[in-house]
């Protein structure tokens, strides 16, 4: 099977949509390994459409502050038609004539707009799917736009907007109360839903402070409609998470995805400019799995546990240090690490990326989500703390064993991430 280069998602800023060359900047050039306390720098050329991509991603980012409600119609189609216009003026692009740089720019360029093309008609799906159980959101959403199209208030209008919300919301908790009644939601539609409620809720308050006591009629007529608007809607997003999600209070929440689809995937898939259906990748998943389980059943033979791959690995996780003590085995990694590189002269260490990076331990709630380590400059290290619950400190300790560390350390800082941002940044 063929490999190909893949480009990583560029993140919206200026000059990661492309790789930009900055006149000024500079590269750290290999090195011998033997020579790590000196490093040779090197100027490299620039990009033709590098105040183009800046152009784009400024005035991308202005219009998302400008157009910020989330899920608004308005917001959705004054987006597609900034997409679209970036579309059409790259079209008249003389691409050949550009040089090695300019190109990776514009193709980088024009596919991130057609993928955020995607995302908006994605996004357009996911509001369909939450209409039918916030039938109040848009009058919601152009009290906030309307404001910020500097239309004036109209107050007693507003008022009774905001009366009739509790009812609404009343209604939509007597359907939903009934598990048989047709037409109920999803989990996944219900959280995303009670989500996309609390985003209202902070509409609503934004838009309510930007008059209040500024305006002595605007506050008496919309003070008691708005402060039972938005308490009913809080109400409302406690109600869905609790009956439908399933949420119990005391408990650790369910966890809920939001699947994207095939068509999601296939978007996603084509960005990163990754060959392959998610079909395809799901196949050679499955081929690499049962490579990885005939290597398991080598190690466990080593072990001494025969075939019984699954006792060898619960073997492995008893071998933890003891409470306390790992962010000394994390140093040690780190410098392993290190050590290994230098002495197969595998890799340029740049001294400066070996002394600034740093430590910090995860908290309790973090590690329900990120239950192993996160890295970069700031190696995020999981292990027990002494409130979490009994079975939660085993499981801490069994799953960031000396053994399972060894392979993620190195990976979160040198030659991993923290290198990698390093040197990119540079």
């Amino acid at each position: 099977m063929r490999l190909r280069t893949r480009v990583k998602r560029f993140q919206d800023s200026p000059l990661r949509l492309g790789i930009l060359a900055l006149a000024g900047s500079f590269v750290l050039l290999p090195t011998p390994a033997a020579s790590q306390k000196t490093a040779t720098y090197q100027t490299h050329s620039t990009s033709e459409l590098r105040d183009l991509v800046e152009v784009y991603s400024t005035d991308r980012d202005a219009l998302l502050r400008r157009w910020n409600v989330a899920f608004s119609s308005a917001r959705r189609e004054r987006m597609r038609s900034f997409y679209e216009q970036w579309q059409h003026d790259l079209q008249s692009l003389d691409y050949e004539g550009l040089s090695t740089e300019g190109r990776i720019d514009a193709t980088l360029l024009k596919n991130r707009i057609r993928y955020e093309l995607q995302l908006l008609l994605r996004e357009m799906t996911l509001r369909k799917d939450m209409d039918d159980l916030v039938p109040f959101a848009d009058s919601v959403i152009e009290l906030q736009e309307a404001r910020h199209r500097f239309v004036s208030v109209d107050a007693g209008g507003a008022a009774t907007q905001l009366a009739g919300i509790p009812a609404a919301i009343e209604q939509m908790r007597t359907r939903l109360s009934d598990p048989s009644a047709a037409g109920m939601p999803s989990r996944i539609v219900a959280l995303r839903t009670a989500n996309w409620l609390e985003q209202l809720v902070e509409e609503l308050e934004n838009w309510y402070e930007h008059y209040a006591e500024f305006d002595p009629t605007f506050t008496w007529w919309t003070k008691q409609p708005a402060r039972q608007a938005t308490e009913s809607i809080r109400e409302y997003a406690d109600f869905l998470r609790r009956e439908v999600v399933g949420f119990t209070e005391d408990e650790d929440p369910p966890i809920v995805g939001d699947p994207i689809g095939a068509d999601g995937l296939g978007a996603d898939l084509q960005h990163e400019m990754i060959p392959y259906r998610a079909a395809e990748l799901v196949e050679i998943a499955d081929l690499e799995y049962a490579w990885c389980e005939r290597e398991m059943r080598a190690a466990s033979a080593e072990l001494g546990y025969g075939d019984d791959w699954k006792a060898a690995l619960e073997h492995v996780k008893t071998l933890h240090v003891a409470p306390g003590a790992q962010p000394e085995l994390v140093r040690q990694l780190a410098h392993e690490a290190v050590d290994f590189l230098r002495k197969n002269d595998l890799l340029t260490i740049p001294p400066l990326a070996e002394e600034v990076w740093r430590m910090t331990m995860l908290s309790p709630e973090r590690q329900k989500v990120a239950p192993f380590f996160l890295g970069g400059e700031v190696v995020q290290v999981s292990y027990p703390t002494s409130e979490m619950a009994h079975a939660d400190k085993l499981m801490s300790m069994r799953g960031n064993n000396i053994h399972f560390s060894r392979a993620v350390v190195h990976h979160e800082l040198i030659p991993g991430h923290h290198l990698q941002g390093f040197m990119t940044s540079r």
